[in-house]
């Protein structure tokens, strides 16, 4: 298990846990992301419309875990570019574990939805910038009409090209928001799992609630029995 440390915090100030794990008998390795509450680390986000705030923990979560899974160290950057009143959304985690996050949201009478964001010309841009390195690399998907998390799915089979499953839970009130995800990919190998595994595997993660998911309820551990 990986404590995720904000920079300038002690080993006691982790903001988050990331536990990795294999699935026995098929291709599939996880991890399961606790953020305790992410507002501590951008305080904005409860500023914001609830589904905005939904998008950008799918983001950083997506962003976190994908940063710690690159060995050589990297800043990765997840952005929403859509053409409705949320027209930008910016989600980073840094090589060294500090989040970063940005929206750039007109004003509205009502609530936005998610269907405000992913508009028929909504693409979801991804940018990893390995430590010490000059070079860039982005890929870019269309933004899907269901969820944040779908279009980052779509990602990773398109762009990484490795099939990926991702859940992301979270709980808003006024001063927090704990984050809960839940990620499985397959692992670069000859032998993959097949369609029906991955489907048994969507439908697992379908039934995740937010007590399973988030952090302070059940254990990482119990949570993967």
């Amino acid at each position: 298990m990986t404590n995720i440390i904000a920079p300038g915090n002690t080993a006691h100030a982790s903001i988050g846990r990331l536990c990795p794990f294999m699935l026995d008998n098929v291709p599939i390795r996880g991890r399961v992301l606790r953020i305790d509450d992410i507002v501590s680390q951008i305080p904005s986000l409860t500023k914001r419309d609830a589904v905005v705030g939904q998008c950008l923990a799918e983001l950083l979560a997506a962003a976190t875990v994908m940063a710690t899974d690159l060995k050589q160290g990297a800043d990765v950057t997840i952005q929403i570019h859509s053409d409705g009143p949320a027209s930008l959304l910016v989600a980073q985690c840094n090589h060294d574990g500090s989040l970063k996050a940005y929206c750039n949201q007109e004003k509205t009478d009502n609530p936005l939805t998610f269907a405000d964001i992913a508009t028929e010309k909504s693409m979801l841009v991804v940018t990893v910038k390995f430590a010490g390195k000059d070079d860039v690399f982005q890929s870019m998907v269309e933004l899907n009409s269901t969820s944040v998390s779908s279009s980052l799915e779509k990602y990773f089979e398109e762009s990484v090209q490795l099939k990926t499953c991702i859940r992301v839970v979270t709980e808003r009130d006024d001063e927090r928001m704990p984050v809960g995800a839940v990620f499985l990919q397959a692992t670069p190998q000859e032998d993959e799992a097949s369609e029906d595994d991955w489907t048994r595997m969507a439908m697992i993660l379908d039934t995740l609630t937010p007590e399973e998911a988030l952090p302070g309820k059940i254990h990482e551990r119990e949570l993967l029995r």
